[in-house]
């Protein structure tokens, strides 16, 4: 099996157990998990996928894993999304907080100051946050039967 194929395949199966155990796949480019480079590898198929003129292979597989891998405003704003939905509503089921997740009282702050300047986020961002402050759509599919879920750009 080709080198390539393999990093893809290894990438895949390290973003699947990443977000079984944290819930998202908005890790930093520093981020590894079980010895695997999974931010930097996640970073070069964002690239990837951004250059590409439909869903790619992999993309569509880690959008089956998480709707907003790769979302069009920065990392660390989804980060903080999900630190908040989770402070808010728990972690998943068997899922357990990342290295460096924002504490529940910087969530509830980085929510306030989303509301607060509503009119600056993009429309999937305020729908997120809109899900977040009342519950509402779960936005990380991290079970083994979990279907291809392309995002709206």
């Amino acid at each position: 099996m080709p080198a390539r194929r393999r990093s893809v395949l290894h990438g895949l199966e390290a973003a699947h157990d990443y977000a079984a155990r944290h819930g998202h796949l908005a890790v930093s480019q520093l981020t590894s998990h079980d010895g695997f480079a999974l931010g930097k590898w996640l970073n070069q198929v964002r690239h990837r996928q951004r250059a590409a003129t439909q869903p790619t292979r992999p993309g569509r597989r880690l959008t089956a894993l998480d709707t907003w891998w790769n979302p069009p405003w920065p990392l660390d704003w989804q980060r903080y999304y999900w630190a908040a939905r989770h402070h808010l509503h728990g972690l998943p089921e068997g899922a357990v907080w990342w290295t460096g997740a924002p504490d529940e009282d910087q969530a509830r702050q980085w929510l306030h100051a989303q509301q607060a300047s509503w009119h600056l986020l993009q429309p999937g961002q305020q729908e997120l946050v809109s899900g977040a402050a009342r519950g509402g759509v779960a936005r990380c599919r991290f079970g083994s039967g979990a279907s291809a879920h392309e995002r709206d750009t």
